[in-house]
């Protein structure tokens, strides 16, 4: 269970809402969930990209997790990236529910960043990846919700290694 208190936000549909999205089956989903840096009133899917080469991580989508906590990482990734352009940095977000969400060598922190939490009501443009949580929609998608998230508050959640926090 998630200790609610240390977490931040702000939903426009009440804060009991938070619980419900952390709490919901991810087996059965009713939301589902997408992180970015970028504050956004509708998503494209854009190509992705990604550094092993797993096809299932590549894709001209927008791609989501019924789990709120595994999309965290993507809300905080490419600002830490820029913060660290010139280190040699390393990611690892593994496509399971395992944790840490994400781990993080050699890094820059600002544990006061800001990133956001889209959420969209699940529907039949959504599709499941056979071998993990990971959805994909191949459309554009206007969020039921956007829930700011501060990273200090989901930090416990990822493994930092050689950071250097400001």
């Amino acid at each position: 269970m998630v200790d609610y208190s240390t977490i931040f936000f702000y939903t426009k549909v009440g804060d009991s809402m938070l619980e419900e999205y952390l709490n919901q089956d991810i087996n059965n989903p009713k939301y589902l969930f997408h992180g970015s840096p970028k504050l956004l009133t509708k998503l494209e899917p854009r190509l992705s990209h990604d550094s092993d080469g797993n096809e299932m991580n590549i894709a001209t989508a927008i791609f989501l997790f019924p789990s709120f906590l595994k999309s965290t990482p993507y809300a905080f990734k490419d600002t830490i990236k820029s913060m660290s352009s010139d280190l040699d940095w390393d990611f690892d977000i593994p496509n399971g529910l395992e944790e840490p969400f994400m781990t993080m060598r050699n890094v820059n922190i600002d544990e006061d960043i800001i990133g956001y939490i889209y959420v969209f009501i699940k529907d039949d443009n959504m599709y499941k990846d056979s071998d993990s949580y990971q959805y994909k929609c191949y459309k554009e998608l206007v969020p039921y919700d956007i829930v700011p998230v501060r990273y200090k508050d989901y930090k416990q959640f990822y493994k930092v290694i050689n950071n250097k926090i400001k």
